[in-house]
């Protein structure tokens, strides 16, 4: 997952057969979707209880950039604070 000073903004994919490598990747990245305005989606996680057969579930959160008027922005918009969820699809290499 990389991450920045505008918050993450990919994730990509890294496998392999041991946990002690070799590692192979990265496979094709995602891009959070966030909604309009000056936001940034950060606290990446997996949720391995609810991933398996081929899929992985990922949550993060989304805030404001803007730390002037954060709290005016909040009470706008309460949707930002919401977890976000999305299932990626694993497949074998080719």
């Amino acid at each position: 997952m990389a991450a920045g000073p505008k918050g993450l903004t990919t994730v990509a994919s890294y496998w392999a057969c041991s946990p002690a490598g070799p590692w192979h990747g990265p496979a094709k990245e995602f891009s959070p979707s966030l909604p309009q305005g000056q936001v940034a989606a950060y606290n990446p996680q997996a949720h391995p209880v609810l991933s398996g057969e081929g899929r992985l579930v990922l949550s993060y959160d989304v805030n404001w950039l803007e730390t002037t008027g954060a709290a005016a922005q909040l009470s706008r918009n309460v949707s930002l604070y919401r977890p976000r969820f999305v299932t990626l699809r694993l497949a074998p290499a080719r």
